[in-house]
Formats: C-alpha cells, sequence, structure tokens
C-alpha cells in the first residue's frame, strides 16, 4: 500500500441465502426505466463541467480505467420495468454538484498528503545526508585520535626509557659521590687522630678543646641574642634599626650584623642567622608602632600640652609636620621638670587647605588612640586615650605667621570647645540622677530610632552598628547639656576652659623684619631723586629691550615694561652673586673653583667654605652674603676677572656675571650691602644668639615679651642716634643688641674703610630701620600689653610652654625631602616610623617599660599596616581627589562660560543710548546692560556695580561717560580690557587649540650650541633663569 494511501476496509462475510436475496432486490431495481446513477458512476466528466459551467475551477479528468468501465457497463444496464421516479435536468445538475465538490476535496486531500510526502522524503533526505557527514567526521578524528595515541605511546616509552637511563646514571653517582664521602671522612678522621696525636705529644690538647668549647658555647649564645625560637630578638631588631638610622642600607644591615660576631671571637660567621632586608624594614615599622604607643603614654600622663606645625611641597605633593610639646616621664614614672618636643610625624596632604591639615591632625591622633588602647601595655597602665582628653589638654599652636596657620589655630580653638561642651555634657549626665537623664537622652534616641527607621529596623542592625548609633546620640544629648553648662560658667571659668594661645616663631619675625627695611629702603629713592639709584640688573630679555636707551628719552610701552619688572639694589645682587658662587643647582655656577681660588688667596677655612644659600629661603642669607661680598670686595672683583673672565678661551661675562660685576663696582649698592650687614651684625645676629642661643628645649617663647620690647627699644635708640653704629667710636659693645663681639669680625672695619663712597649710608640704615621697626611692631602683637600672653602668670607660662622656634617642624620637612633624594623608593610611612623613632627617643621608651607581650603586640600591628599599604592608600586617595577637583573647575568653568555667553548676547542686544536724558526714565537692569555695555564693548573704565548699586548712582556714571566720550567713541589709549575670561565655544585645554601659532620656521637660523662649547665660549645656559626679585 502506498505512504499515505487509505487503509482498505475488510468486508464483511455473509451466508448464501443473505447473497440471493442481496442479488435479486438488485435485479428488480434495475428493472425500472429510469434508473437513478449513484453519484460515483453517473457524474458529468470535468470537460463537460467545465464547458457547462465557466466558474468551475479548472481541473483535470482523474477518472481511472476501472471507473471509466464501471460507467460504460452502467449505460449499458437494460432499464428496469418497475416504475421508477423520473429525473429532470436540475436533479442531474444537483447530483453533478455535489460529486464535483467531493471530487475536489478529494484532490485537495491527495495534494496536502503528496505535500507532507514531499516534505518527509526532502526530511529524511538531509537526515541522510547530516548522518553521513557525521559518520565521517567521527571517522576522520578517530583515525586523528589513534594517530595521537600512537605519538604518545612511542614519546612515553622513549621517556620512560631515559628516566631509566637517567636513573642509573644518577645510581652511579651517588654511589661515587657515597664513596668519595667515605674516603673524605676517613681523611679527616685520620687526620684528626694525627693531630690529636701532635696535641697530645705537645701537651695543648686540653687547651685547644676549650677552644673549641669555647667556640661553640659563643656561637650558640650569640645566635640565641639574635634569634630565639624562629624569630629576631628585639635586641637584633633595634641594632637593625640603629643601624638604618646611622644610614646603612636594609640590605646590607643582615651581614653587618654578622660581622658583629667578630667582636665576641665568634670564627664562624656563617653560623649567625642573617636578617634580611625585608625583616629590616619590619623593624623600621616596628620603630613607628612603638612610637605611637609611646605618644599615647605621654599625652594621657600630661594635662598642658601645646602643638605645632608646618607644611611643604616637594614633587607636587603638599607634606605637614607636627609636633607636641610635653614633659617626658621619667624612669621613675613621674614627670620631668623640664618640656621636650615629641614629633607626631610627616604626613602628606590632599591639599593645602587649613580644614585639610586640621582633619588630617585629628587622623593622626585617633591612630594614636586606637593603636595605644589595644596594646597590652596600656591595658597594663590602665590608660585609655581619647580625643577628648587630648582637645582638654590642648593650650595652644606656634608656628609661622602665613595665614594658614593662624586659621589652623581658630580651627582647633572651635574643635577644643566642641570636646570641652561634650566632656561637661558627660560630667553632667552623670551627676544628673537617671530619670533626668532619661528625659534629656530619649528625645536624641527618638529621632536616632525614626532617622534609622523604626523599633523594626533598629532591631535588625548588628551589635557593632547599633552600638555606634547609640554613641553618636549619647554625644548629641552630652552636647545639648555641655553647651548649656558652659553658657552657666562665670566669666573666669569661661576664659580657663578657652583660652588658646597662639605664638608666632622668631626666625620668621626676623626674617620678615629684613625684608620690611629692605622694601622701606628701595622706596626712599623715589621720594628723593638726588640720591642716585643703584645700577639696574635686568635680566637677558629686558637688557635687549633696554639697550641703547637714554636718560630723557620717550619710552615705548615695551621699554617701560622692561624698566618696571627689573630689578636692583642689594639683595639682587646677593641673589645673582649666590647663584654664580653656590647655585644650588650643582651643575650651574662656579662652586669649587669658587671654594678653591678663595682657600688659596685666603688660605684653607676651618670650616667648609661655602657662599651663604641665598638661592633658598635661609634666615639671615642675605645679610650674611652681603657681609662676606664687603669683607672681601677686592677679592670678588679679582675672582670675577680672574676666575671667571679671562678664564674662558674668549673672555666674556654672561649676563648674569655682567650684572654682578657691576654691582660689585656700583657705590650705591655697595651702600645697601652695608645697611643689610650693619643690620646683620647689630640687629639679626644678636638677637638670633639669644633665640637659638639655649636650645631649642630650653627657652619659653612665652617668656620673650620683655626681650622683643627690649629689641624695638634698641632699634627706636639707633634711629634717634645712628652714630652709635656710624660714629667713629662705635664698638660692639654699644652697636650691638646683646652687646657681645661682632658675629662676623673684620665687616664692620671694612665698611668704615668705604665710608668715603657712601654718602648716604646713614639715611638709608636709618630708613632700612624704621621698616624693620614697623614690621617688629606687627609681627610681635601677640606680645602687647593686655594681650592672652602678657596677663599669664608663671606657672601658667610654663603650663603654655612653647618653643621660640619653629625649627623642628622645618627639619622634619627638610628630612623629607633629603630622604626622597637619598632613598627614592622608600615609602613615606617608613620615613616616617624611622623620623618618629628618632626624634622621640623611642629606644629608650621601649627598653624601659616594653615586656614581651608588647614586643609582640608591635610585631602583629607592623604586619597589618604592611598589608594595608598605606602608601598606595595615600596614592589611590590623591589621584581620586585630583579628579573630582578637575570635575568640579570643569563644572565651573562651563557655567562660567555660559553666563559670558548669556552676557554677550546681552550686548549684542543692548542699544547704546547716547542721549543723557533719556537715562532718567530706563529701570535698573536696562542701566546695567548700559553700564555692561560701556565696560565690555566699549572697554571704558566703568567703576564697579558694588559702588553703584542705586539708580542714581548709574545714572551719574553714564552721564561722566558720555560727557568724556561723546557718541560712545573711546579712544585705544583710554580703553582697559575687563578681568575675566571672554567665552569660547571650547571649553578647556582644547581652547588653545584655537589660536596656535602658524609662524614658519624654516628660515630661521638654528645656533649649535655646541660648536661654541668646542670654542670654548661658554652659553648662558651655565645658570637658571634669572630672577626679576625676591
Amino acid at each position: 500500500m502506498a505512504a499515505g494511501s487509505k487503509p482498505t476496509r475488510r468486508k464483511k462475510k455473509r451466508s448464501t441465502a443473505q447473497l440471493e436475496a442481496l442479488a435479486q432486490a438488485r435485479a428488480e431495481r434495475q428493472e425500472g426505466e429510469n434508473i437513478a446513477p449513484t453519484p460515483s458512476l453517473h457524474t458529468p466528466s470535468a470537460s463537460t463541467t467545465r464547458a457547462t459551467s465557466p466558474s468551475a475551477r479548472s481541473r483535470p479528468a482523474l477518472h481511472t480505467s476501472a471507473q471509466q468501465k464501471a460507467i460504460e457497463n452502467t449505460n449499458n444496464v437494460a432499464p428496469s420495468t418497475r416504475k421508477r421516479k423520473k429525473y429532470d435536468l436540475e436533479d442531474w445538475e444537483h447530483v453533478a454538484r455535489r460529486t464535483r465538490r467531493k471530487l475536489y476535496a478529494s484532490e485537495d486531500k491527495v495534494e496536502r498528503l503528496e505535500g507532507k510526502v514531499s516534505a518527509l522524503e526532502e526530511a529524511v533526505a538531509e537526515g541522510e545526508r547530516r548522518h553521513a557527514g557525521e559518520i565521517r567526521d567521527a571517522s576522520r578524528a578517530n583515525r586523528e585520535m589513534w594517530w595521537e595515541l600512537q605519538k604518545t605511546r612511542e614519546g612515553l616509552t622513549a621517556e620512560q626509557t631515559e628516566n631509566a637511563r637517567v636513573q642509573r646514571i644518577l645510581q652511579e653517582q651517588d654511589d661515587n659521590l657515597a664513596a668519595r664521602l667515605k674516603e673524605l671522612f676517613d681523611v679527616k678522621k685520620s687526620n684528626r687522630a694525627l693531630s690529636m696525636q701532635v696535641l697530645r705529644r705537645s701537651g695543648s690538647a686540653r687547651s685547644q678543646r676549650a677552644y673549641y668549647l669555647r667556640d661553640s658555647v659563643l656561637t650558640a649564645d650569640f645566635q640565641k641574642r639574635i634569634r630565639d625560637k624562629g624569630i629576631f630578638t628585639p635586641v637584633a631588631r633595634a641594632i637593625a634599626l640603629k643601624l638604618v638610622l646611622a644610614g646603612c642600607a636594609e640590605h646590607a644591615v643582615g651581614g653587618v650584623i654578622q660581622e658583629l660576631g667578630w667582636l665576641v671571637g665568634i670564627r664562624r660567621l656563617n653560623t649567625i642567622p642573617r636578617m634580611s632586608a625585608r625583616t629590616v624594614a619590619r623593624s623600621i615599622a616596628e620603630g613607628g608602632i612603638a612610637a605611637k604607643i609611646q605618644l599615647g603614654y605621654e599625652i594621657m600622663r600630661n594635662k598642658n600640652l601645646t602643638a605645632s606645625g608646618d607644611s611643604t611641597s616637594h614633587r607636587r605633593q603638599e607634606y605637614d609636620s607636627r609636633f607636641i610639646s610635653l614633659k617626658p616621664v621619667t624612669s621613675t614614672g613621674a614627670l620631668s621638670d623640664t618640656h621636650v618636643l615629641r614629633s607626631l610625624g610627616v604626613d602628606a596632604f590632599l591639599n593645602h587647605s587649613s580644614e585639610e591639615q586640621v582633619r588630617g591632625l585629628l587622623k593622626k591622633l585617633q591612630q594614636i588612640c586606637d593603636i595605644f588602647n589595644r596594646s597590652p601595655f596600656a591595658k597594663r597602665k590602665g590608660l585609655e586615650m581619647s580625643l577628648t582628653a587630648f582637645a582638654t589638654c590642648l593650650r595652644g599652636t606656634n608656628g609661622d605667621h602665613a595665614n594658614d596657620v593662624k586659621k589652623d589655630n581658630k580651627l582647633l580653638l572651635a574643635w577644643k570647645l566642641e570636646m570641652t561642651k561634650v566632656l561637661l555634657g558627660y560630667d553632667k549626665l552623670r551627676q544628673m540622677s537617671p530619670e533626668s537623664a532619661f528625659c534629656i537622652i530619649i528625645p536624641h534616641a527618638r529621632a536616632m530610632l525614626l532617622d534609622v527607621g523604626g523599633q523594626d529596623a533598629w532591631e535588625a542592625l548588628s551589635d557593632a552598628v547599633r552600638a555606634e548609633k547609640e554613641s553618636v546620640f549619647m554625644r548629641s544629648a552630652a552636647e545639648e547639656v555641655g553647651e548649656q553648662v558652659y553658657e552657666g560658667l562665670d566669666g573666669g571659668e569661661k576664659k580657663k576652659l578657652s583660652l588658646f594661645l597662639f605664638s608666632g616663631c622668631c626666625m620668621h619675625k626676623e626674617l620678615n623684619s629684613v625684608k620690611g627695611g629692605d622694601t622701606r629702603m628701595r622706596a626712599y629713592y623715589s621720594g628723593h631723586p638726588e640720591i642716585v639709584p643703584p645700577v639696574l640688573l635686568v635680566n637677558k630679555d629686558n637688557a635687549a629691550v633696554l639697550a641703547g636707551v637714554k636718560d630723557g628719552e620717550q619710552l615705548t610701552p615695551a621699554e617701560l615694561r622692561a624698566l618696571s619688572i627689573s630689578g636692583c639694589g642689594a639683595v639682587k645682587a646677593t641673589t645673582l652673586a649666590g647663584m654664580i658662587c653656590n647655585n644650588k643647582d650643582s651643575k650651574k655656577g662656579q662652586h669649587d673653583r669658587y671654594v678653591w681660588y678663595f682657600d688659596r688667596e685666603l688660605g684653607p677655612a676651618v670650616a667648609a667654605r661655602r657662599f651663604p644659600d641665598v638661592s633658598n629661603t635661609r634666615f639671615q642669607s642675605h645679610c650674611a652674603a652681603s657681609c662676606e661680598i664687603l669683607l672681601h670686595l677686592d677679592l670678588y672683583r679679582s675672582f670675577m676677572q680672574r676666575g671667571v673672565y679671562y678664564k674662558k678661551e674668549k673672555p666674556s661675562f654672561t649676563n648674569i656675571e655682567k650684572n654682578f660685576f657691576r654691582a660689585l663696582h656700583c657705590d650705591t649698592t655697595l651702600t645697601k650691602m652695608a645697611v643689610l650687614a650693619l643690620y646683620g651684625l647689630c640687629v639679626s645676629s644678636p638677637y638670633v644668639r639669644q633665640i637659638r642661643g639655649p636650645g631649642m628645649t630650653s627657652l619659653n617663647a612665652l617668656t620673650l615679651g620683655p626681650l622683643h620690647v627690649c629689641l624695638r627699644n634698641f632699634i627706636e635708640k639707633l634711629i634717634n642716634n645712628p652714630n652709635i653704629v656710624l660714629g667713629d667710636n662705635a664698638t660692639h659693645a654699644t652697636a650691638t643688641f646683646d652687646g657681645k663681639e661682632w658675629e662676623r669680625a673684620g665687616v664692620f672695619e671694612a665698611i668704615a674703610s668705604l665710608r668715603d663712597a657712601m654718602p648716604h649710608l646713614e639715611v638709608l640704615f636709618v630708613e632700612f630701620l624704621r621698616g624693620a621697626l614697623e614690621t617688629w611692631e606687627r609681627f610681635t602683637a601677640e606680645f602687647d600689653p593686655g594681650g592672652d600672653i602678657s596677663q599669664l602668670t608663671t606657672e601658667e607660662q610654663d603650663e603654655f610652654w612653647m618653643p621660640a622656634t619653629n625649627d623642628a617642624n622645618k627639619s622634619a620637612l627638610g628630612g623629607v625631602r633629603v630622604n626622597a633624594t637619598a632613598r627614592p623608593n622608600q615609602t613615606l610611612h617608613q620615613f616616617e616610623a624611622k623620623d618618629t623613632f628618632r626624634r622621640n627617643n623611642t629606644q629608650r621608651f621601649v627598653n624601659q617599660d616594653f615586656i614581651a607581650e608588647d614586643h609582640k603586640f608591635v610585631r602583629g600591628e607592623t604586619r597589618l599596616l604592611q598589608a594595608s599599604r598605606p602608601q598606595r592608600q595615600l596614592q589611590n586617595a590623591q589621584v581620586a581627589h585630583d579628579e573630582e577637583e578637575a570635575r568640579r573647575h570643569q563644572a565651573s568653568e562651563e557655567q562660567s562660560n555660559a553666563k559670558a555667553v548669556e552676557r554677550q548676547i546681552k550686548l549684542d542686544n543692548t542699544v547704546l543710548i547716547t542721549d543723557a536724558e533719556k537715562l532718567v526714565r530706563v529701570r535698573k537692569d536696562a542701566l546695567i546692560d548700559q553700564l555692561n555695555y560701556w565696560r565690555h564693548r566699549l572697554l571704558a573704565k566703568v567703576e564697579p556695580n558694588t559702588k553703584i548699586s542705586k539708580n542714581v548712582d548709574k545714572v551719574v556714571e553714564l552721564r561722566k561717560l558720555l560727557a568724556l566720550f561723546p557718541g560712545g567713541v573711546v579712544p585705544e589709549s583710554e580703553r582697559t580690557i575687563p578681568k575675566g575670561k571672554g567665552h569660547t565655544l571650547i571649553v578647556g585645554p582644547k581652547a588653545v587649540l584655537q589660536d596656535m601659532p602658524s609662524i614658519s620656521i624654516a628660515s630661521t637660523e638654528v645656533v649649535d650650541h655646541s660648536v661654541r662649547e668646542e670654542e670654548g665660549e661658554e652659553i648662558d645656559l651655565l645658570y637658571e633663569s634669572e630672577v626679576d626679585d625676591i
């Protein structure tokens, strides 16, 4: 049976009687005249249907041969004699239509079946093709795997063969080595036997055995002192840290400790454990942890503290140093009678703002609190450090006179008052009854509960978070109570709690006094044209502009600008001298040639001969340089001629050398140098001797009020009678502030020999003293009568003890620079640990108070610190801060540019009012637009809007502009460029690409400096870019 065909029906089995009855009935039916054909046999043909019914579907005849034969047999059947119903044409058409419908349905079914058969056949064919492809791929993979297996088997066989061969060789070598070792052992045994025979014969066997025994005992003892139970001992770590502080590199410390074995008689140094560089670095960090424990202990033992600080930048990174002054704890456990300075370390900050510096100080103190409170030492002593306790002990700060340092003092005072009020609140709450305390605490607790999200959210919090929240609302309640307690105190108690002093560094006072005196002396020439001004010391660019200019000539704008920014005088001359003789760049200037030249002429100096370091900001450097030049004026002139000018193959001066040589021959410049030298000899050096002479921790800055009064009186005496210094009978006993010998012998006599060339020395000296006196009065204002410092008693002065100078912080910051040069790969926290350990004398504290559990705790804290990678945290924080600052600045610039664009649109839409009468009826916004039009479009000089806030003032200003510039025509000479940056279509760095220079340099002459150097001519690159003035 064909696929998809309908299964054949099974015929029913009938009996013979049934078959005969059926045949008879069929014969009777065929006897009728009109026999109605069955629909399957008497259906009209397909062609007839298509002819008679045009609307019928065109289909081919589907009658098979069997069907055609059945139709013919039916037509030949004789008509039946029984009367049948006659069928008319309509009946036949109805039968035909019904038959056609069945035929069409059968044909559709056949077509659908044929489509399914076709689809199944295609699917079967596709499956067979896919199956065949998979069989081929599997066969190919099988073959490849078989070949790989064969290769692997062959390689494994070869490797096993090679391993067997190597094993045989190794076994042979082991046998040979065993034989050799046995021979060596026998030889050693024989040698020892022979040696013992010799010793026995010589009678020294006992002493030799004692030597070996003593060496073994020393070695074992030294090994135990170096390392015990696999851990390097505290003594070994202390020695390693001391070696590092002395300058030894970390990787060399282990070898140095091994070499110490020679000192105790150990000859087998390889038996001594060698400390690695990593362990040495960890020992340095352990010193920093021990220093923090020491700081926490000493802070908690003191009731009065003062802080000092300073900051600097190095390689675009801000650094801040902090010290505190306190009384150290002696070996007996009592506080010392004298004060010392303890370093809190040097930290890096994100920016130079006072807020950031104070935040960093509090962060450092919190670190000290955490380490100290967790240490076994604090638990053993029963102490606990907190920021509140530190704030109550802090009594003031000192530093230089910069505005940010004074702002630090104000911020710390505000923080101290806040902590003091919190402490007062806690004390008051402890004194209250439980009911009263709960009435105050409950509102704050309820506010915290609402802030968290309700009781359910509070219960869901962890214990640690809940404890933190509880401390927050308890602190809030304490602040509220403390504020009330503080306001209820009387004036005396309030002042005692809020008294917070500030004292400036005395060395900064002296430095600024020199600057103030020089400023007043330079301004003296403008009001006294009869005095010949000093020679102009112009830099190379301005020298080309001013070349050929004579007095009385009309100067161009470029010449006026070059003249205004060019410097002159003693300070500029000493600066040039420093650039030549002692440049801060070791590759520029004369340096050793200068030193050796002066050593030959003057004899070897007791100390290293160096020109004063005027290239950097140094106290008294310009006064000392003036003394040096005036004392050896002829020698400096000779050095510039023979040691500089004629030394070159083509004798010449660079511009810097030319200016300095001119200054050496300018009487007015030498006069100003003499003024600087006299001030340094009579005032500065004697003052510094009294400030620095006793030592950094032996002088209390709060007791120096009378000293500064005496100093101001002495300067006033010199102003009223300059002959005390410049007279013929002047001596150091009356001319110096302290009455001691001159700081630099011979300078006073050298100045006296040059008095004939200095007719205006007395006038300039008095002017300098007046400027210095004004500066002294301004910088010693904290000691004025009626101030907080002047009202302190002797006991209070001891409580508020402060160092007279800020040298400790300057030294620490200088150490950062030196360490960055000597050890560029050392991290900041390593340097800080090393520096605080050395400055705070932490080793003495460790030897005196530490036990085994303290050393164990320090080692564990060091590992945690190094695992946190503090240097990487610092770098990431700085980069994140810089990115945030850049985003903020970009948004600000875009906002400013949008405002400028808006202003420009307003200016474009503004019509200038040239009729003064119409201005009265104009509103305020329109008046502002008119003023902006004059200011930004016509470039006229207009008063700021803040000075003309009223409409009447604006109208008056506009009328004045119209009177000066009728019709809005402003001459070019009267135009002024308004401050601020105009708008641009492109914001940010890409805006500079809009005005890129397009000048061709193809025809520009290129100077080959190498040729000039070969010829022996020195070029101006010997020195750094000249400074216009200090």
